[in-house]
């Protein structure tokens, strides 16, 4: 369940905060709110963390602020802007990568249930 509350209280105990002090809490607890709606839509039974919230937040702000977010999610594989162009590799995730990895620890057997990458 989202408690909004307790995770903009935490949020606000992180130094990432400091970007978002000119933002209403309105404003950031919509942000946080739609991270949690991306993590509980897909993985209803995973028990989200308030980290994993602000960190997946942190992560789709990055990418929409770079302009990279949009150009992944419509399935570019390159992009050129002025001089500089960049070429995308691997399967786009919308997840951040630590998200991601706390997602897999909690999901079913042949996981590793702590830490990186799986037992073999």
């Amino acid at each position: 369940m989202f408690n909004e509350t307790e995770v903009l209280e935490y949020f606000k105990r992180l130094p990432a905060y400091n970007a978002y002090k000119d933002k209403t809490d309105e404003e950031v607890i919509s942000k946080l709110f739609d991270a949690y709606e991306d993590i509980h839509s897909l993985y209803p039974d995973v028990k989200i963390s308030n980290r994993m919230i602000v960190k997946q937040m942190l992560f789709k702000d990055e990418a929409e602020n770079s302009g990279f977010g949009i150009s992944q999610r419509h399935g570019l594989s390159s992009r050129k802007i002025n001089d500089a162009s960049i070429t995308f590799s691997g399967s786009y995730n919308m997840y951040d990568p630590y998200v991601w990895q706390m997602i897999q620890s909690q999901m079913g057997e042949g996981k590793l249930k702590a830490g990186f990458g799986r037992l073999v």
